[in-house]
């Protein structure tokens, strides 16, 4: 089955069209592969992925080729950007943030229909939303495979997509200080305002002015210490996912 755009809308819509026809067509599926189509991979390594992401229902399966002198140079210096900054901005270590090999279970087809992305900079997206939902990125060894040095088959455009897939990565960051920001002004802020009430309680009971401010202080350095623990820097919860249940006729869940 064969689906087309009228015009290029891009690569992520195109994989969101394949999508959509799956969830509401081929509902059956369970797993989900995807590949570029610029004869780079192997259908060999697409079935290993396929394997995999049946195994592993709830995780993003990557084919990870080796990025090695073999491979031109651009697109060594491209990936070796791209994994520096994912791994600094989200903490998760990908060694090929620019494979176009990737399969996982039909149990993620709406959350990847969510991700925002229209060309290339869809598959960075997918990388940093489910790194985000503490959705496992599982790499699996494939065969790296390029027609010449050039990369002559490759239909991406070095400086404009570059550009939408970094712009990605720098949002991401942008939002992650911001929010960092808030927090710290709005604890600073909280702590300014109990200093001055809990110094004037101190003194209402009659406790001297530098004892009072003394125990002014440790209080408040307690309260800073748990509402950090507790809120700002708490771990966050994943992204529920709610999981399809198939009824058979016979109403057994399966």
């Amino acid at each position: 089955m064969v689906l087309h755009h009228e015009e290029n809308r891009g690569k992520g819509e195109a994989i969101k069209t394949a999508l959509k026809y799956i969830k509401e067509e081929l509902w059956e599926c369970r797993v989900v592969g995807i590949m570029d189509a610029d004869g780079q991979h192997l259908p060999d390594d697409m079935e290993k992925l396929l394997m995999k992401a049946a195994a592993e229902p709830m995780a993003l399966i990557v084919g990870s080729r080796t990025i090695d002198r073999n491979v031109p140079w651009k697109s060594r210096m491209g990936n070796l950007i791209t994994r520096r900054i994912f791994r600094m901005k989200t903490g998760v270590e990908v060694s090929d943030t620019q494979t176009g090999l990737r399969a996982f279970s039909t149990r993620l087809l709406d959350f990847m229909l969510d991700i925002e992305g229209e060309r290339y900079e869809y598959e960075m997206n997918v990388l940093v939303t489910c790194a985000k939902a503490n959705i496992p990125i599982i790499e699996v060894p494939i065969e790296t495979i390029y027609h010449d040095k050039g990369n002559s088959c490759s239909h991406f455009r070095k400086v404009r997509d570059s550009v939408r897939i970094y712009r990605q990565l720098l949002k991401f960051s942008f939002v992650s200080f911001s929010s960092f920001l808030l927090d710290y002004v709005m604890l600073a802020g909280l702590i300014l305002v109990l200093n001055n009430i809990l110094l004037q309680i101190f003194l209402a009971v009659y406790i001297p002015l530098y004892p009072a401010k003394i125990l002014t202080e440790c209080t408040l350095f307690l309260i800073s210490w748990l509402i950090q623990k507790k809120l700002i820097f708490s771990v966050r919860k994943s992204v529920g996912i709610k999981y399809p249940v198939l009824i058979k006729k016979s109403g057994e869940r399966i």
